[in-house]
């Protein structure tokens, strides 16, 4: 190599060296930057998760009480609520640690002032200690639109604490919020299904590709959703001549035998719904499987049950 290309080599490398000690001071200086922006939070109450053993959210649209039982956590009370076991687990890791982000001097003024001598929203948690039991309730006030933060107090304490959305967000929580609803096969598609059985009245009919109107309900079928749900404990003997689905699909699984190559073959699968024969509302009512929750859907967006039963045939099979 030429001297005046060595050079110009030499050249580049340091100026590409000097652009990235550049940039890395900069990022240094950024986080430094943001770890001094960032608020230095005041911890008001912690508690071993394992101590908890029951918690209370009241808002102003209810209360959600819960608590710990030998076969797990219970919500109002009630064994037959299908909770969501992730909810419970997130709040309890909430819960064990609450900070604030500032502790404001009270100066003699009105609890009224900061929302908190009727809160809009409570959190009560029950913790086993040595002695028995303690609660410990919160209080959240009105939300300072300025800085974005709400306030709070804890009952029988006269601070009033600054704190961010976490806690509120947890204490708004709705029912809707609260469930753990079913889902669909994770292998269930439309693209899938072979035959559709239909049970009503007595008699039963099976549609399959060769049938009329087999391909109408196979996309009604494959638009099959699970997200609204009417009540959470439903015994299928309320249905009044209920009309049974049931909606066979099959998918390609593949195995590995030790020792050699991967064998791929056709597995066959069913799904069940049972259904209200009518429409109550625009909505058709129905659960599936062994489910204890009542569902929903648009009647137009549900398997074609009116054009079914319009022209059901009794006699036949």
């Amino acid at each position: 190599m030429k001297k005046g290309g060595l050079l110009l080599a030499l050249l580049i490398i340091l100026v590409v060296c000097a652009s990235l000690y550049a940039l890395t001071l900069s990022m240094n200086r950024q986080d430094a930057a943001e770890e001094e922006s960032a608020p230095v939070l005041t911890v008001v109450k912690s508690i071993d998760i394992e101590n908890i053993t029951g918690f209370t959210l009241t808002n102003t649209k209810g209360t959600h009480i819960f608590e710990r039982q030998q076969n797990g956590w219970v919500y109002n009370n009630d064994s037959h609520f299908p909770m969501n076991t992730d909810f419970v687990n997130t709040t309890l890791e909430a819960l064990s640690s609450i900070s604030a982000i500032e502790v404001l001097d009270r100066e003699g003024e009105d609890l009224s002032a900061y929302g908190l001598v009727e809160p809009q929203m409570t959190l009560s948690i029950t913790e086993s200690v040595t002695d028995g039991k303690q609660i410990t309730r919160f209080l959240i006030g009105n939300y300072n639109s300025f800085n974005g933060y709400y306030y709070m107090m804890v009952e029988g304490n006269e601070d009033i604490f600054i704190i961010d959305n976490k806690l509120v967000d947890l204490c708004g929580k709705e029912e809707k919020d609260l469930i753990q609803l079913d889902t669909l096969p994770e292998n269930f598609a439309a693209d899938k299904i072979t035959a559709i059985t239909v049970s009503y009245m007595e008699t039963e009919r099976t549609f399959t590709d060769e049938s009329e109107g087999f391909t109408e309900l196979v996309q009604a079928a494959g638009a099959l959703s699970l997200a609204q749900y009417e009540k959470y404990y439903f015994d299928k003997k309320e249905f009044i001549t209920p009309i049974e689905i049931v909606i066979s699909y099959s998918d390609t699984v593949s195995s590995n035998a030790e020792g050699s190559s991967s064998v791929t073959s056709a597995v066959d699968y069913e799904y069940k719904i049972t259904a209200s024969s009518h429409a109550e509302d625009g909505k058709v009512l129905f659960t599936v499987e062994d489910s204890e929750i009542l569902y929903r859907m648009d009647k137009e967006k549900f398997i074609s049950l009116e054009t079914l039963l319009a022209n059901w045939d009794t006699s036949s099979k």
